[in-house]
């Protein structure tokens, strides 16, 4: 086990991190993210965390986090969920219990959208072209 980073070494790993600044792209959506600067990133977050806090005997530290490169993953569907047994009333494992619940509904949601955008572009590939071509034309009436 070697020793954490100082807090000088994790100030030169963040102004390292932070010499170039990314811009949005000009159609409004999300800076690039490259995989580099995602492990980049992890690997200060890391430093910080293991910096402040000590491994336990099973080499674990108290504090986990995730990043998401939302250019890549979806957003997460849940804040983090007590351990029930962490909590001290029924009524509290009850609700932390619905969030798990109420995670679980999220993500059959976005799957379900996901399927049928998934299912639409595949008739659109296998439609003949009149179909199409029908289609194209019911959009300019709409309009």
């Amino acid at each position: 086990m070697s020793d954490p980073l100082t807090a000088d070494a994790i100030c030169a790993l963040v102004r390292g991190f932070l010499a170039e600044r990314i811009p949005s792209g000009r159609d409004g959506g999300y800076a690039p993210v490259t995989v580099e600067q995602m492990d980049a990133l992890d690997t200060i977050i890391y430093a910080i965390i293991e910096a402040k806090w000590e491994q336990d005997i099973d080499r674990d530290l108290p504090v986990c986090y995730d990043t998401w490169d939302r250019t890549r993953y979806w957003k997460p569907f849940s804040p983090p969920i007590p351990h029930t047994t962490s909590l001290n009333t029924n009524a509290e494992r009850l609700d932390a219990l619905g969030c798990v619940l109420g995670s679980l509904s999220s993500m059959m949601d976005r799957a379900k959208i996901e399927v049928e955008c998934l299912r639409r572009r595949l008739l659109l590939e296998e439609a003949p072209a009149s179909l199409l071509l029908a289609l194209d034309q019911l959009k300019e009436t709409d309009a």
